[in-house]
Order: C-alpha cells, then structure tokens, then sequence
C-alpha cells in the first residue's frame, strides 16, 4: 500500500532537501573515502571498498533499487537496508535522494553518505552489452611497497628468495553497473617474479541485469550464504557494534581483492524465475599446504598466500580443492526464505576429504521489526544455528538480540558468522544491543555478547565462559565536527600459573575530529587498554589538509607503549586500493605522511611514506634487529589512470 503524501511532506521535503544539501553534494572518491573511515574507520576490507568504488562511477536509481543492490551498501545495517527498501518501496518515485531522511533508523551520516551512490530518475534503460563494452570506463593501477633494507641483506636475515618489494598491477574495467572484468596480479615482499610473472594472478568476467539472468560471473568470485553457517568468502562484514544484527553479505560478486585464499575459482550465476532467485556455483582450483595425520580433516591448509621460503614454495598448491553447491531464495509476502547446499572435495593422491553442508535461513521484516537466522547442517548432521530480532522501538531507539549456538563437532570451510572464535564449532552465546538517539547530535550504544565455550580448546582444557561489554557515546554535527568515546570490557576464563582463572581486560578510546577551516582538519585518538598486569596506551594526532579537490595531504604523528598481549589497532590512511589497520605493540613513536595527488582528469599518483622507531623498553624479537639501528622506513605508491 503506498502511503500518502500531505502538502506538508513536500514542503518538508523541500526544506530539509535545501538545509542539507552543501553537505550532500556530489563529491570527489578519496571524499567518500574520507567519509567513509570517518564515519566507521574500522569496519571495511579491499572488496568493501571495490564494490563501493565500482557503485560510486554507476550509481544506483533508486526508484528501482532492489535487494540485491541494496546488500552492496556495507556501510548499512541489514535492519537500515530493509527499512530502506520498505520506504522506496511505498513512497516511489522519489523526486529527489534527500527524501531518504525519512528512512525509519537511517542516521544522517549514513544518509549522507548513501546519497553519493544513488540518483533519483522515473526509469533506467537497460544498455545493450554493444554500448556497455563501447561506454565503459577502464582503470589501470600499480601499487608499490618497500622498506629501508638492501635486498640481499633482506634475503639472507629471512632466508627469503625474493627482496623488500610489494608489487600489486591492476586492471578494472566497469560499464554501468552491469558490464565488469578485471586483472589482479600480485607479488609479496620476499617473493620473486616466476617464469609466468607476478606470484599470484587473478581475473574475473562480471554480467548483470540481462532479463532473468540477474548475475553471471566467470572466473574468480566470492561466494556468502545467508549469516556465514556454510559459506562466507567476503563481500560484507559481520556484526559489530555499529551494524549489529548478524552477518551482513551478498551472495555472489566477483573478486577483485588481492587475497590468495578466501575466493572460488569457477563459474557462478544467479537466475530470477518470478519470485524464486537460483544461484548455482561451482570451483575448481588448488590450495597451498600439506598432508597432516589428522583422522577428521588429513590437511594442514596454509591461508597466508606467501611463498616465499622453500617450505613456503615446497607448500604451493599442493592438493586439489572442489566445491559444488546451489542457493535458493524466493519472497513470501514480508518473508524471504531460502535453503542452500554444497560440497567440498579436497584431494592429494590417495588422500582425500569432504566436508557438506545445508543450511534453511530466514528474514522477515515489517516496519518496525526485522527477523532473521539460519540452521545449518554438516554431514555428520552436526548442528550450527544463528537467529537474532531487530526492534525500533520508536524512532530514536532500536534494540538487537542475536542468539548462536554452534555444535562442537561442526564442520565447515571458510565460513564466518558471529562469535568470538575464528571457527564455527564449540560456541554458544548471546549478543544484545541497543541505540539510542539521544538528540540530533548524539548517539549512545551499549552492546554485551554473553559466551560459552563447552568443549576444550587448546590453551584453555576447561568449559570457559566469559562476557565482552562495549558501550559508545558518539557526537557529530553538520559542520563535521565529530568525537566519540568507546568502553570495552571483556571477562573471560583464561589460563593462569595455578590453574584457570575469569580475567577482565579494559580499553578505554577517545577520538576527536573537527574541520579548522573549509580546508584543514584535525583528528586525533587516545587508547588504553589494561589486562594481563599491564597497560598499553596509543595517542596519536592526525592533520588533513585538502586545498582543492586535486590534492589531498595528510599527516600523522603517533607514540605507543603496549606488551603484545594488550597490543592496539590504528586505522591509517593509505595509498588508495591497500588499506592499513596497524597493531601497536612495543614502545616507540610512527609518523607517516600521504599524499594523494590528481595530476589531471584521468590520471592519478599517491604516496605514502612511513617512519617506525622502536625504543629498547621491551626486549624486541630477532626479526625486528633490521630496523633496531636507523628505524623502519616504508614506502607505498600508487599510480592509476583511466581510459
């Protein structure tokens, strides 16, 4: 049913269209970039922001936005993206994107930052594939890392093959939102260059909107099922405190990120046949590690991608990897529910293993209240199960309960859904969260994730229980001035020299950023964390200085003091296409400098230079003996131009 506007919306409307619109205005990338780590600075990876970036250059109608484009926004809540769709849905056309200010639970910096993905029009003409290839947009791109170490002596400290350099090539070609292929070829610093060139390579063929073939992607994508119980290679992120309500991903999209382990390798489509979307995939490709003598699982699988030493390269695709599967989802009324299954083969020789999974998932969203969850099974019928309730309770208050329990024989492969393990297995828990709005300014959300693990693990040979308190108080105005102060406080039952005991551990946050003038700003942060006996404290001050929509420079000085047990993470601007969320541990003071530089219309350079120096206050281990005496020194670049 459409819901009626009163003479009074469209004056509203209008109004609040013309308050708001010096800050809405279409703007620059790295600007949606800058926007972005402001608003969430911890919560993104490489295909996060490659998808985004792709929207940003063919943005969205949103008169005809659907589900599935709407999943692309990770920057929004599952509740905020089916609160969105409910409002476009029942109030279309939109006359103008400002009209999103009345969205049910979209907070104004997110509508901001939507807003420069999306256009509002009555209707969009499908291109044919002759007119996407001829109109599209081609991107190359190189990135470069190096240290302040000679190449030999590089080598010969860490018994590497290849020297201190990173190298990262890429090619990106994107038509309308419908018409993608791309080229990622990488190599990591101590590797060297093969006969067949860069270490890693990887390519992909994208297809969309053609009728009822909704997706085809060929080559290398990513594959993500419903909260992650069987499958999730990316593409979204799971539950934090900011987008609470479980995990939050899109089923298939190509991979276009720089990571040699989480993807597939195949072919994978999406077909709508009336209310019924159908994604079959499959992959065929090789994994690194060895075989181990493990009677459940016969395989030692190595994740990092490196092959840089002999047992490195001695590792290298050494077993065959196969997975097989198909999704299936349809919409009943305000119900979405699907069923997913796949196999996974692994084989070396005589040796050989599979693990199966299937999983029945839900979402159910009307207005004010969103249900959603996902019982999934291996083939042993070990049991995994994630199921949560969104609730605005009026506008300024929505409140989030997510339970999880997952069996402790489950098996899954490369799967992630919300916990506080790595693996899904041997974990029961509830997350509870609640925001409230407390003016137009001001935010406060508490979030408390209650857990038990029942089985043994390997540090810990007891059940071990424990809860993981946040709270955050956040303030932001539209002048851009914003700061919030977060409390972390996590109990949990830990290995101690008599036994086992429930040790807390504490992190206090404080950041502050403010525009000094329309072209200066400043950010800063101050972190403490106290557990284990210690305390580890990180400040750091962040200058940015952006004359004109060319040139971006910015600047940071940081001083750190922490064991690694009580290590910080800090989220640092970077060349754009690497993205850096360094630890802190030791003592000693970073300061870097970026760079970012449009020479002209199509052609992009960006640095970044990087200065470590360590203090003798901890004992430092062997492998940091390179940078004892001048510091460590990095250097990243990029440049890129279109075509």
């Amino acid at each position: 049913m459409e819901m009626p506007r009163s003479p009074l919306v469209y004056i509203g409307i209008v109004f609040l269209c013309l308050c708001i619109a010096s800050s809405c205005y279409l703007q620059e990338w790295d600007d949606v970039l800058s926007l972005l780590d402001d608003a969430f600075p911890e919560d993104y990876d490489e295909d996060s922001y490659s998808v985004l970036e792709d929207l940003y250059y063919a943005k969205f109608n949103v008169n005809e936005l659907s589900e599935e484009d709407c999943s692309k926004f990770v920057f929004l809540s599952d509740f905020e993206k089916q609160s969105l769709l409910y409002y476009v849905s029942h109030n279309k056309p939109l006359f103008s994107i400002y009209e999103l200010q009345f969205v049910l639970g979209l907070p104004t910096e997110k509508m901001k930052i939507l807003s420069q993905f999306l256009y509002a029009s009555p209707t969009t003409v499908r291109k044919p594939l002759s007119d996407l290839i001829e109109e599209g947009r081609h991107t190359l791109a190189l990135n470069v890392s190096a240290v302040n170490i000679p190449k030999e002596e590089y080598k010969d400290f860490n018994h590497y093959d290849g020297g201190p350099n990173k190298e990262i090539f890429r090619y990106r070609f994107s038509s309308y939102n419908d018409l993608f292929w791309g080229i990622t070829m990488k190599k990591d610093m101590g590797e060297t260059f093969s006969k067949e060139g860069f270490d890693s390579r990887s390519m992909y063929v994208q297809i969309k909107n053609r009728k009822v073939l909704s997706n085809l992607i060929l080559g290398d994508y990513k594959i993500s099922i419903a909260q992650g119980l069987t499958l999730s290679q990316g593409g979204g992120f799971g539950s934090s405190l900011e987008q609470p309500g479980g995990n939050q991903s899109y089923v298939l999209t190509k991979h276009s990120s720089t990571s040699e382990y989480i993807f597939s390798r195949g072919c994978g489509m999406t077909v709508k046949l009336g209310k019924f979307q159908v994604t079959p995939f499959a992959s065929f490709r090789n994994l690194d590690g060895h075989i181990s003598d493990k009677s459940d699982f016969p395989f030692i699988i190595s994740k990092t991608g490196y092959h840089r030493t002999l047992s490195e390269q001695a590792s290298r695709e050494q077993f065959s990897y196969t997975l097989i599967g198909l999704h299936l989802v349809t919409d009943l009324n305000r119900w979405k529910v699907g069923c997913a299954v796949l196999r996974h083969s692994f084989e070396k020789d005589t040796v050989s293993a599979t693990i199966a999974n299937a999983s029945l998932f839900y979402n159910y969203f009307r207005r004010h209240t969103r249900l959603f969850g996902e019982f999934a099974t291996d083939h042993d019928f070990n049991i995994a199960t994630v199921n949560g309730i969104q609730h605005a309770i009026c506008e300024e208050l929505t409140a989030t309960g997510v339970f999880r329990y997952y069996g402790k024989s489950y098996q899954s492969f490369m799967s992630s859904a919300v916990g506080r393990k790595s693996s899904i297995a041997n974990e029961t828990g509830f997350d509870m969260n609640l925001r409230v709005v407390v003016s137009p300014k001001t935010t406060l959300i508490v979030g408390n994730d209650v857990f038990y693990f029942p089985a043994e693990q390997s540090t810990v040979k007891i059940p071990t229980q424990g809860n993981a308190l946040k709270v955050k108080l956040s303030y932001k105005t539209f002048s851009g001035m914003s700061a919030y102060y977060q409390l972390s406080y996590l109990r949990q039952t830990k290995s101690v020299e008599n036994g086992y005991n429930m040790m807390p551990k504490y992190s206090h946050k404080f950041y502050f950023s403010r525009p000094l003038t329309r072209t200066l700003q400043l950010k800063a942060m101050a972190q403490a964390v106290y557990g284990n006996d210690a305390v580890g404290i990180m400040i750091y001050e962040d200058i940015v200085w952006n004359p004109n929509s060319q040139l971006t420079i910015s600047c940071r000085t940081a001083q750190f003091d922490a064991p690694f047990d009580n290590r910080l993470y800090a989220w640092e601007d970077d060349v754009q296409y690497i993205f850096a969320n360094s630890q802190m541990f030791y003592a000693g003071t970073k300061t870097y400098a970026v760079l970012k530089w449009k020479i002209a219309k199509r052609f992009i350079a960006q640095s970044k230079i990087a200065y470590t120096k360590y203090t003798d206050k901890y004992d430092l281990p062997d492998s940091y003996d390179l940078y004892t005496g001048t510091g460590k020194i990095q250097v990243n670049l990029l440049l890129q131009i279109e075509l």
